[in-house]
């Protein structure tokens, strides 16, 4: 049987930048009531996910974005 092998650097890695998003999201939430669920997550992805993703997995997230909340 093969064992499969998980990086811990890229797991942790990948926290970081989850973590980056979930603050990011959180600030827009609590310093701009005006604006919408969807309009708060789509900018904290653009700022802090987007750029570590392909492009089809952007469009994928963007469009995932619009449709929260």
């Amino acid at each position: 049987m093969k064992e499969t092998y998980i990086s811990t650097g890229r797991s942790l890695v990948r926290m970081w930048w989850f973590s980056k998003f979930m603050c990011r999201l959180f600030d827009l939430l609590l310093n701009a009531p005006e604006k919408s669920l969807s309009t708060c997550a789509g900018e904290a992805y653009a700022s802090e996910l987007g750029p570590h993703h392909g492009f089809f997995i952007r469009q994928g997230a963007k469009l995932a974005m619009k449709a929260a909340g």
